[in-house]
């Protein structure tokens, strides 16, 4: 689809510019001859001109004038027109030399000042064309904006911001940037591209109030490389921006190529779900916090996020000590009123989860340790059991031990009709805690969504690694699709889930609509200032086993209700109670019996009411 979109739009640009050459000669003539004489050398005007139109279009062709997307444009770009009109000019005018030698004959339509004036029209109406194009997707990015309550304060030097507005005005960083504000001791213009320079980096905070006067709402801070390389300087902005509950993006230089000049980096590939951060505040303010997985992507933003809205006490346990000493090393900057324990356990270890469970006796315990790559799970199905299913059920009994009040357990969209271990497996856990949040007075449930941008091993960071390797960048199915979620967003819809006063096991995060991942791919080499195809070959590899073309979020059995949070619904189910026998699925763990404990794990379902019966013996 790809393929015949670029055909097309390369049709049209060179029709245009053919076009633009061979009716600047005609005009030219126009303008230049008697109108008698005009009439009567027409027979000679249009071929003339027609010939000219591919000239143009072969001399365009030989200088890369048709490599440059219309709304990428740029100084460049009109050089290039430059030196294809000057050439186009010479090449005329030595076929018209040639031309005499054979015939001295006077030809008037292609008298010298003729062929310089087409020239010169020739270089305004290609131009033009794309001028033209380019102002209108510049009218039709402002009107969006405008509309638009996702707004964002870029913050770094004035030729960072330059950068950054270019490419937003381009279409190619989808934030609405309202204002700037600059390094501290840099010189403060009025204006940069057409945005307001509201001053320092260090008056963000005066900044954010004033424009929440006039009514513009700031979501966001895009932060440019010569911030992000002064560490004091960005972490003061990232505790500002935690306090008043601003999302961060980043842009940071890197060399992908000669052309390259910026990355784009967290970048949101829809709008952003805003959370009200009073939601978060009364769930976590003043609570003690047990994560598992906490040294990793999704657990640890959790933990940013928590410690941010006043979490006392936050217990990081994670098997990677790794993981956990950068967690640690960020809580501890951003929020160092924040009390930090780390400890280095595996959730497979029943005993010592209850034992540290207990000793911590947390007000809430997020529960977002797990297996989680397709591949790999499906190559060590074993490692996922023992994780998945039965490391959730040693979390889960270990918090109704302790009475801990509330148990979340962070899930996937491939737990919705599971057609791999992956699935199966963390089906199994929302199936765990679901059957115990009908049975206890405790709140225990799952909180199911996508990819999340940024987290260990994604696409986005595949990618990025690809290119600027020079590519090739790798697909595994062009028809492939895939829902994604920023890191921050996910970490902040789970802990609003904490707000939500119903009995449901189970909530799903809005996803929006899933994004094409070969669409992704051209639009990240895009960013990098090349040119998909021909500056970064993009090969497919064929699905992994366990993987299939495009993800589910809720199961042929399941439907969602609204929860009142715009971004956040219930799954309910209609499936009829079936057994998960865990007793059974332990033996074909013992005996190594892939597709009798694949078989246990999908014929497991919930029932009405998410009632679930649950027996066989508990595993360590």
């Amino acid at each position: 689809m790809h393929q015949i979109h670029r055909t097309l739009r390369l049709t049209v640009v060179v029709f245009h510019d053919a076009l633009c050459a061979a009716f600047s000669y005609w005009f030219a003539a126009a303008l230049i001859l008697p109108l008698y004489q005009f009439a009567s050398d027409l027979d000679a005007i249009i071929p003339v001109a027609a010939i000219a139109g591919c000239m143009s279009v072969l001399i365009s062709s030989f200088l890369g004038v048709f490599s440059t997307r219309w709304r990428l444009a740029s100084l460049i770009d009109f050089v290039a027109l430059i030196k294809s009109a000057s050439l186009l000019f010479v090449v005329l005018l030595l076929m018209r030399a040639i031309y005499y030698q054979y015939d001295p004959a006077p030809l008037i339509v292609a008298e010298v000042r003729i062929i310089c004036l087409g020239s010169i029209f020739v270089l305004g109406s290609q131009a033009a064309g794309r001028i033209a194009f380019r102002y209108y997707h510049f009218l039709r990015r402002k009107s969006a904006e405008r509309v638009s309550s996702d707004t964002t304060i870029f913050i770094g030097s004035a030729s960072d911001a330059e950068n950054a507005l270019r490419a937003a005005d381009q279409g190619i960083l989808s934030s609405n940037i309202v204002g700037c504000l600059l390094r501290n001791g840099d010189p403060l213009p009025k204006q940069i591209r057409g945005r307001r320079v509201l001053g320092s980096a260090e008056g963000l905070e005066r900044a954010f109030n004033i424009l929440a006067a006039g009514g513009q709402a700031v979501s966001s801070l895009l932060l440019g490389p010569s911030i992000l390389s002064k560490i004091d300087d960005a972490q003061k902005i990232m505790r500002t921006a935690r306090r008043l509950g601003l999302g961060l993006l980043k842009i940071e230089t890197v060399g992908i190529s000669r052309r390259a000049e910026i990355r784009f980096e967290d970048f949101l590939f829809r709008q952003k779900r805003l959370v009200d951060h009073q939601l978060i505040d009364g769930f976590v303010a003043g609570k003690s916090i047990l994560i598992t997985g906490g040294g990793g992507s999704i657990g640890g933003d959790i933990a940013l996020r928590a410690a941010a809205h006043g979490a006392t006490e936050i217990v990081l346990l994670d098997i990677a000590e790794l993981g956990l000493q950068n967690r640690a090393a960020q809580l501890r900057v951003e929020s160092p009123k924040t009390k930090v324990h780390l400890v280095v356990c595996d959730v497979r270890d029943r005993e010592r989860i209850f034992r540290l469970v207990e000793q911590f006796n947390p007000d809430i315990l997020i529960h977002a340790a797990a297996l989680k790559h397709v591949d790999l799970v499906e190559q060590n199905w074993h490692e996922a059991v023992r994780t998945n299913v039965f490391g959730t059920l040693n979390v889960l009994d270990a918090a109704d031990q302790a009475d801990v009040a509330t148990m979340v357990n962070i899930s996937t969209d491939k737990a919705a009709d599971p057609v791999a271990m992956l699935g199966f497996t963390k089906r199994a856990g929302e199936l765990l805690v679901a059957h115990r949040s009908s049975t206890s007075s405790l709140r225990r449930y799952s909180v199911r969504f996508g990819n999340v941008l940024g987290s260990s091993g994604s696409v986005v960071e595949v990618f990025l690694a690809q290119i600027a390797a020079g590519g090739p960048v790798t697909l595994t199915d062009s028809r492939v699709t895939r829902y994604f979620m920023s890191r921050e967003e996910a970490a902040e819809l789970v802990l609003a889930t904490g707000s939500l006063q119903d009995r449901s096991g189970l909530y799903l995060l809005d996803m929006g609509k899933p994004i094409a991942i070969r669409d992704l791919a051209i639009e990240m080499i895009e960013w990098a200032g090349l040119e998909p195809e021909r500056d970064i070959e993009i090969v497919e590899v064929g699905l992994r086993h366990g993987e299939r073309l495009a993800e589910k979020l809720v199961a042929a059995d399941e439907h969602l209700d609204p929860t009142g949070i715009a971004a956040i619904n219930v799954v309910r189910t209609t499936q009829g109670s079936r057994e998960l026998d865990l007793g059974s699925l332990a033996k074909a763990l013992a005996a190594n019996d892939k597709g009798a404990a694949q078989k246990i794990l999908k014929q497991a379902k919930p029932s009405v009411g998410g009632t679930k019966l649950v027996t066989g013996v508990q595993m360590a």
